[in-house]
């Protein structure tokens, strides 16, 4: 059995439901900027986390932070596959 979306209806092929809290202001202010825009609330989410994302690599501090989590995550691997 395939998982549904919220509205019910079947998950497309790679994608992952997640559910989000938001504050009651801002969940509204995502709602009109989606009716605005004529787009669903998920796809103005969808753009939000996109240009974040960008913008994070995009961060020399933040992706010295990534580096340094990730040699530290592999460490924590290293170990737990002895």
């Amino acid at each position: 059995m395939s998982p549904a979306s919220a509205n019910g209806g079947p998950v497309a092929p790679g994608t992952k439901v997640m559910s989000l809290r938001l504050p009651e202001e801002l969940a509204a202010e995502i709602e009109a900027i989606a009716r605005v825009e004529k787009v669903s609330v998920s796809e103005a989410i969808r753009a939000g986390v996109y240009r974040y994302i960008a913008f994070r690599r995009a961060d020399k501090d933040f992706q010295q932070r990534l580096r340094k989590q990730m040699e530290e995550d592999l460490a924590v691997i290293e170990r737990l596959a002895e």
